[in-house]
C-alpha cells in the first residue's frame, strides 16, 4: 500500500520560507540541503505518520538557468506545488504500472544533510506529467533514512485536497496503484492541504494551474 511521504512547499527564499512556515505553524523546520544539478535547496517540516512538508527553493549557489530552481526564483509567493507518494519497491510499481498503461521515468537524486549524511534515492514520475500538480509523483528512499527519522512531529496533515476536471482518469490511476487518496471533480485544477498544528489549523494552497 503506498503513502503520502510529502508535500512541496514552493518558495523564492528559503531562509525566509523557513520562518514563514514557524510562524504558520508554531514549530520547527529542519534544515535539509541541497539537490546538485536540479538548482534547489530544501528544508523539512515534520508531521505525523512519516509525512512531512518540503520547503523547496532556489539555491543560490547554483546555476539556476533551466532548473526547477529557477522556476521557483520567479514565485511571487509560496505556493503547494506538488505532492509524492512513497513506496518501498519502485521497480514493483513501475511494472505494475506499465501493466495499467502508465509509465514511469526514474531517476537517482542525492542531498547532503547538515550533519554531513549522504541521502539517496529514486524518484518516479509519470511519462508525460510534471513532478508538480494534483497527480503524484513517487519516491523509493532505498537504504536511506527517512527525512523525518529523529525529528519530532508537531503538527499532522488532515486532509490532502485535490480537485481536478479529469478527476475520474485520476481517480482511477490511484486506485490502481493503491494509494489513498480521492480527487474531486471541478472546473478548475487546484491542490490544497489543511494542517493541524499548535497554532491550529493551517491551509497551504497551490497557485493557479491549467
Amino acid at each position: 500500500m503506498l503513502a503520502v511521504d510529502h508535500l512541496v512547499w514552493g518558495v523564492p527564499d528559503l531562509d525566509l520560507g523557513m520562518a514563514d512556515m514557524e510562524d504558520r505553524c508554531g514549530t520547527t523546520v529542519v534544515p535539509g540541503g541541497a539537490h546538485p544539478g536540479a538548482g534547489t535547496c530544501n528544508g523539512i517540516l515534520p508531521l505525523d505518520g512519516g509525512v512531512y512538508v518540503e520547503i523547496l527553493a532556489p539555491d543560490k549557489g547554483q546555476k539556476l538557468d533551466q532548473t526547477i530552481g529557477e522556476v521557483l526564483a520567479g514565485l511571487e509567493q509560496p505556493a503547494l506545488l506538488g505532492w509524492a507518494a512513497r513506496t518501498g519497491d519502485m521497480w514493483a510499481l513501475k511494472q505494475e504500472g506499465h501493466f495499467k498503461g502508465y509509465d514511469l521515468e526514474e531517476a537517482v537524486m542525492t542531498r547532503r544533510r547538515p550533519d554531513g549524511e549522504l541521502l539517496e534515492w529514486r524518484l518516479g514520475r509519470l511519462e508525460g506529467r510534471s513532478l508538480g500538480g494534483v497527480w503524484p509523483f513517487f519516491i523509493d528512499w532505498m537504504e536511506s533514512p527517512h527525512p523525518t527519522d529523529g525529528h519530532l512531529a508537531g503538527c499532522s496533515l488532515r486532509h490532502l485536497i485535490i480537485t481536478s476536471p479529469d478527476a475520474d482518469e485520476l481517480n482511477r490511476f490511484l486506485r490502481t496503484v493503491g494509494l489513498g487518496v480521492t480527487a474531486n471533480e471541478g472546473p478548475v485544477t487546484g491542490l490544497e492541504a489543511v494542517l493541524d498544528t499548535p497554532q491550529g489549523q493551517v491551509r497551504l494552497r497551490g497557485r493557479d494551474m491549467p
